[in-house]
């Protein structure tokens, strides 16, 4: 049974009953970041008892990124594995619900349970007990061994069935991880899981929405050196039965850790049950204190193109562009540039007619348009030679300068 809404934001309700393991400071601020925020709704419900949020979110819909921005103070219209630039250590919470490709829940989440362990032994001691009566009943001379030789026996079929069921343990987890590299290409959690870790402030909290059956290996390992007070719970039956996710909240530790013992606990939820996780449950008191951040922290976020204002700002503090803007523009500097003679008619007659001053002149009733041209013409013209008194003609090239403009009132006027 296919999971019809994978690829949902997480619910009003279950983002409320999130809201209630956490606990936000009193007067300070804090900032939050939702990496596929919809419309908001889900960080607007699970701050909604914080005293001042700055929340950011990233969305590549513009309809759900404009109704997430009234409410955020600022939302990214882009793709989450867009090029970005963002503040490390930041931000206070962070919620990442990755996008489910279609070929990884073709390949996993077609059932309930899709990893649950197979009973190996129970398996191979009833296959391998069948073939050893059947010998027996073949063996006619089984009722004359001794009780020393019939235990030697039973332990070596014994030693059959824990050779077999290891081969078959050996088999499945290799299966698995032929499986986990089929996907690999198809799956985003693993480099949203690594991004945010980094954007997010020591002791800040994380919430992260995956299904249970994409909690393998490589995530146990990331959550566990890098997050303290690990919980896994899962939807209500409803809400599972159309999403079929799981919720993991933790808190940033001060410092990466190696915990392999951790990073095995949390390996045991792939193969569990859904049945054997606890669902999101209100709490009385809050079990995680989210750390307060100042937005002024926060010195970039853009997810997408280099921005003109992004781009303005490193030329700014580009040593290069500076020291060439010192040694080569001082003129630049100087508001009121003059010339070092004043222009006079002809000066200017020549900056339209050559087309440098084409365009707008003016501001107000006065601004009219201007268009200067130079047009190269010749003419023929008779002349005498002094020394042999012969009458000749002779092609004489010249410039021939117009300059043209047009009025408000659009009517054409001829200055040369």
């Amino acid at each position: 049974m296919y999971a019809r809404d994978v690829n949902s934001p997480l619910s009003k309700f279950t983002a409320r009953l999130l809201s209630t393991y956490l606990k936000f400071p009193d007067t300070k601020p804090v900032t939050a970041i939702d990496v596929k925020c919809g419309n908001g709704e889900a960080l607007n419900e699970l701050t909604r008892t914080a005293a001042i949020p700055f929340k950011y979110g990233i969305e590549p819909n513009d309809y759900l990124a404009r109704v997430a921005g009234e409410k955020f103070h600022r939302v990214c219209k882009a793709d989450y594995k867009s090029q970005s630039k963002i503040t490390n250590d930041a931000f206070s919470l962070a919620i990442v619900n990755p996008v489910i490709d279609r070929r990884v829940q073709d390949e996993m989440l077609s059932n309930f349970d899709y990893f649950k362990d197979p009973d190996f032994e129970a398996e191979e001691r009833t296959r391998i007990l069948a073939l050893e009566a059947t010998k027996d009943q073949l063996d006619l001379n089984m009722d004359d061994l001794s009780e020393e030789d019939k235990a030697k026996q039973e332990e070596s079929v014994e030693k059959k069935i824990q050779k077999a069921v290891q081969d078959r343990k050996i088999a499945y987890l290799r299966a698995l991880r032929e499986q986990e590299k089929r996907t690999e290409l198809y799956r985003d959690d693993k480099f949203l899981l690594a991004m945010i870790t980094r954007y997010l402030a020591p002791r800040g909290i994380l919430v992260f929405i995956t299904p249970k059956e994409l909690i393998d290996g490589q995530i146990c390992f990331k959550l566990a050196n890098n997050y303290e007070n690990i919980r896994i719970m899962r939807q209500e039956d409803d809400e599972y039965d159309a999403q079929r996710k799981c919720i993991i909240i933790a808190r940033k530790r001060a410092r990466v850790v190696r915990d392999e013992e951790t990073a095995a606990q949390l390996m045991k939820y792939k193969r569990k049950s859904y049945k054997d996780i606890p669902t999101v449950a209100p709490q009385v008191e809050a079990l995680y204190e989210v750390p307060t951040k100042a937005v002024e922290e926060i010195l970039n976020f853009r997810v997408g193109p280099i921005t003109g204002e992004e781009a303005m700002h490193l030329l700014t503090r580009a040593t290069a562009v500076s020291t060439y803007i010192k040694t080569y523009g001082m003129a630049f500097e100087n508001k009121m540039p003059k010339p070092p003679t004043q222009l006079h008619k002809g000066h200017v007659s020549l900056l339209l007619a050559s087309g440098l001053l084409n365009g707008y002149i003016g501001t107000g009733p006065n601004q009219h348009l201007v268009k200067g041209s130079v047009i190269k013409m010749s003419q023929d013209r008779e002349e005498e030679d002094p020394e042999t008194e012969e009458t000749k003609t002779v092609e004489r090239e010249y410039f021939h300068i117009g300059i043209k403009y047009l009025d408000r009132h659009g009517q054409f006027h001829t200055l040369l």
